[in-house]
């Protein structure tokens, strides 16, 4: 994820509370974002992939980058940076085992940041590569657990054909050189649903985000998502959110 030689600058650091839903495009920044989530739901929307930020994660939005997001009920430490050296060119969400260990390091920067002491800058900068290097390191240690590392490419794999109604799940079993039963199984354990699970929870949130955000029929609109029945894509929405996608898209408009 991180090179070894990167240099960070940090140039701003603050603290974001959003007690409602919102939708809005990004384009690029000429700094990069590292932000710690306590609580909240966030869907990134970029170059056709969805990358969900939910309570304990860190995500990582490199400079340059034009991306959607849905948010809602968040609480969350941004910290704005530019960075030298090799770093990933999209969206990055990392939920580590222990996330409750990064929270007050990043409520050192800010602290640091907002009282503004002598050396703060210096101290920020230090506490930032730290908290990247303990990311890029505990990323590494996961990286040898073939079972974290089959969980993720299978979800990674999921994303990617999260528009594709003709995609079926049990073609990833395949491309990874497993059995069903254990990818699935495998699956589960890391993330606590079931492949189907996840998938159909992305495709709802990427419509939801559509919805809200663009003009397209209904029924163009659950195509793009990988529903190929317009009536089963609102029966489910429906059931996710309480509310159907037209009554949806009408009161969004209304907010």
């Amino acid at each position: 994820m991180f090179s070894d030689n990167i240099a960070v600058k940090v140039i701003h650091v603050m603290r974001l509370s959003r007690s409602r839903r919102v939708s809005f495009p990004t384009t690029g920044r000429d700094f990069s974002v590292l932000s710690y989530r306590k609580t909240g739901e966030t869907v990134f929307y970029q170059a056709g992939r969805a990358y969900e930020a939910n309570g304990k994660s860190i995500a990582f939005i490199p400079q340059n980058l034009s991306y959607s997001q849905v948010s809602g009920n968040e609480d969350l430490i941004a910290v704005h940076f530019e960075i030298y050296g090799s770093v990933p060119d999209s969206v990055a969400v990392f939920c580590p085992e222990s996330c409750n260990a990064y929270e007050p390091l990043f409520e050192e920067i800010l602290n640091e940041w907002e009282n503004k002491e002598i050396g703060y800058a210096h101290r920020c900068n230090s506490v930032l590569s730290s908290i990247l290097y303990t990311i890029e390191k505990e990323r590494f240690r996961r990286g040898t657990d073939n079972n974290y590392d089959i969980a993720s490419r299978a979800a990674a794999i999921i994303e990617k054909h999260l528009g594709d109604s003709g995609f079926a799940l049990a073609e990833i079993s395949g491309m990874l050189k497993i059995s069903d039963a254990y990818f699935r199984i495998n699956f589960k354990n890391k993330f606590g649903i079931t492949p189907k699970e996840y998938q159909t929870s992305l495709r709802l949130k990427h419509a939801r985000m559509l919805l809200e955000t663009q003009y397209l029929p209904i029924k163009d609109i659950s195509h793009k998502c990988g529903f190929s029945n317009e009536k089963y894509f609102s029966a489910l929405f429906k059931r996710h959110f309480g509310t159907s996608p037209k009554f949806f898209r009408g009161s969004a408009q209304m907010d």
